[in-house]
């Protein structure tokens, strides 16, 4: 019989660990596909994907605007900084889906 590899880096091993891991946000469950609103609590897009700095922290959503199921739909930046989240809502605050219309487009690195 083989052992199993070891395991790179650490893994949670204090109740701790435990307790800070049981508070974090699953990207994929609790984020992608939720609505943006600005806080006139109008929808102005909706999060498609989280960018990780290097050091490991959130530093920039991808927010699509515009289109329809898909079509026509385009991708921007917002800092995470400037992103409030408040009873179950991602808001932008003073920004209009206009305003996410004109920004420049975001495009994945090939």
């Amino acid at each position: 019989t083989t052992s199993p590899a070891p395991l790179a880096g650490t893994v949670v091993s204090s109740d701790q660990q435990m307790e800070q891991v049981l508070k974090a946000w699953s990207v994929q469950r609790q984020v992608i596909g939720r609505d943006v609103i600005n806080d006139n609590g109008t929808k102005i897009g909706e999060v498609e994907d989280v960018l990780i700095a290097p050091d490991g922290s959130a530093s920039y959503g991808i927010v699509g605007v515009g289109g329809f199921l898909g079509i026509g739909e385009k991708y921007v930046t917002i800092p995470v900084s400037q992103v409030r989240y408040s009873a179950g809502s991602f808001i932008l605050p003073g920004v209009t889906e206009e305003v996410l219309r004109n920004a420049p487009p975001f495009k994945y690195a090939e």
